[in-house]
């Protein structure tokens, strides 16, 4: 079978859309049987896809702004050229030129534009407002990445209950040198922070409730912040400087897979209390590692985190501050904690996502 992928989020490393799509991509297509042509605008790094059953068409676009008009006009003349059997997009949107008679594939990560749109560009919430609902429409199934995400799917499209089906996330770590006695050990002493810096992740709240934590707490642990610039107009270094608070977190910025799987095998707990996910891979990467989060009650988070985590209130800056406090006071909680996240990941798996995913494809032919 000829298998066409909308692969631009190959072009963004370091982002959860880059994971997913990478992930699944990798094990798909050494599963053989098939043939896939990967469509992108522009270039990306093809060491990891460079199979003989892997055709890759790519352009030389640089401006972000045109990628959606790319895709559109490209996208399904490509297809029809290599005469493609099913066309599959992990990144919310298809090409509406696509032919009627070639069966499709979306899978949605989240429905920000329609619950926290102000969280986005304008320009970005003009295009998921426009692209996703058709997207959904003319889809022969429809993947949604958490069971919160299907739920939210058929709340908001109803005609598409019957067609979504969940394709999850997992981690990339391996769990083999996992200790979760982290408390006897100054190298592991840190809370990490991991995600594009934007509105949604609601940092500025979690600064805020650090800044409450470090007040009241004689040997407080330090902040790590690790992950790209996004958007928003705030410059976290000066919301850091205005805290008093820069001696006690780091900003790393874009880290290396390398680096950043050390980072989470020597956090002592992640923190994602953002406002609204649509699955959370940090989450699943952070307790692969028997590391605990404090994440938001909110979304998809707290069916990610399980019982691997203190779930909060995202708007609650108190509330953070005292799980924090928490999490770093009471060592026998912790270590529960810590043994429950590795259990929680361990319900995600990539390559049972990959044959589910493959599954899915094949079937979307017989529709």
């Amino acid at each position: 079978m000829k298998i066409g992928v909308d692969a631009r989020p190959l072009c963004y490393p370091g982002t959860g859309i880059h994971r997913y799509t990478i992930e699944l991509l990798k094990r798909m297509t050494a599963l053989g049987g098939d043939e896939w042509f990967l469509y992108s605008d522009r270039q990306y790094d093809k060491t990891e896809l460079s199979g003989d059953n892997i055709h890759h068409r790519c352009g030389n676009y640089q401006l972000p702004k045109l990628s959606t008009l790319y895709a559109q006009l490209l996208f399904p003349h490509w297809a029809k050229k290599d005469q493609i059997d099913v066309f599959w997009s992990p990144r919310h949107n298809l090409p509406l030129a696509l032919s009627s008679s070639t069966p499709s594939v979306v899978t949605i990560h989240d429905l920000v534009w329609i619950h926290y749109g102000s969280t986005m560009t304008q320009f970005g919430r003009l295009l998921e407002s426009i692209l996703m609902p058709r997207a959904i429409a003319s889809s022969k199934i429809v993947v949604a990445v958490s069971e919160f995400t299907r739920c939210d799917i058929k709340q908001n499209f109803p005609y598409a209950e019957n067609k979504t089906q969940v394709v999850t996330g997992a981690s990339c770590l391996s769990p083999d040198t996992v200790t979760l006695d982290k408390t006897v050990s100054d190298q592991k002493n840190y809370f990490l922070f991991v995600s594009t810096l934007e509105p949604r992740k609601n940092l500025n709240r979690l600064l805020l409730s650090y800044k409450q934590y470090l007040d009241k707490t004689p040997e407080p642990l330090p902040l790590k912040i690790a992950g790209g610039s996004g958007w928003g107009g705030v410059s976290i270094e000066s919301v850091i400087a205005q805290h008093g608070i820069s001696a006690h977190v780091s900003l790393l910025g874009q880290v290396t897979d390398q680096q950043l799987a050390q980072l989470y095998k020597n956090a002592y707990a992640l923190l994602m209390p953002s406002l609204y996910e649509g699955f959370g891979l940090p989450i699943v990467e952070a307790m692969s590692q028997g590391v605990p989060v404090i994440t938001s009650n909110l979304s998809a988070m707290k069916e990610v985190a399980g019982a691997g985590g203190i779930l909060v209130d995202p708007y609650s800056v108190e509330e953070m501050c005292d799980a924090l406090s928490k999490i770093t006071s009471d060592s026998e909680h912790y270590q529960q904690l810590a043994a429950a996240a590795l259990l929680q990941s361990q319900k995600y798996n990539w390559e049972k996502s990959a044959a589910t995913m493959l599954n899915i494809l094949h079937q979307s032919t017989k529709l």
